[in-house]
């Protein structure tokens, strides 16, 4: 009896996943599914960031930044200006020079945040006015000050968006090939 039962219910089965198949294979639910799936394949992002700390406010050269320390978690190299024609001028020759001498970072950094806090909603932005967006290697591999390799990690200044540490506050980081991270902060 119970071979015979168990026979039914794979028959049943089987069935089952015969017409599922048939129905996208040969009805427009079929290219709305494969089309859904392409979709997220083709568009995915190219990179793996993860925030791993943030810094509310720190004081650097008489100016205050919101600290964001992001890592690659990916097996992919990351430029660190992928974002291009985010600064008002793409200079990024100057931009170096000033990051390096006047707060001893290694040079401008071009991946736009956010910060959402009880206040509103506020991008980071550099509108050609002192001081730039700029970045330091804090740990990992450090082969290539252009590119953010797999495993290390970056502290990202942003001079717009310093905190004053005593409420939460939402970061979100947008970097290169469509990468985003988000962090939140709690006192």
């Amino acid at each position: 009896m119970g071979a015979g039962v168990s026979r039914v219910v794979v028959d049943v089965v089987l069935l089952v996943l015969a017409v599922s198949l048939a129905l996208v294979a040969f009805t427009p639910l079929g290219s709305y599914v494969l089309g859904g799936v392409s979709h997220s394949f083709y568009n995915a992002p190219s990179h793996n960031l993860q925030i791993v700390a943030v810094t509310p406010s720190e004081d650097r050269g008489g100016y205050r930044f919101l600290v964001v320390y992001v890592k690659n978690v990916g097996v992919t190299r990351v430029p660190r200006s992928g974002v291009e024609g985010y600064f008002d001028d793409p200079s990024h020759q100057w931009i170096d020079q000033v990051c390096r001498s006047d707060f001893g970072l290694d040079g401008g950094c071009s991946w736009p945040a956010a910060v959402d806090n009880s206040t509103g909603f506020f991008p980071s932005r550099w509108l050609g006015t002192y001081p730039p967006i700029c970045y330091e290697s804090v740990s990992g591999p450090d082969s290539d000050p252009e590119l953010l390799e797999p495993g290390e990690t970056w502290a990202i200044y942003y001079p717009s968006l310093a905190q004053g540490g005593v409420e939460r506050f939402t970061v979100r980081l947008f970097g290169p090939g469509g990468a985003q991270s988000m962090h939140v902060y709690w006192p």
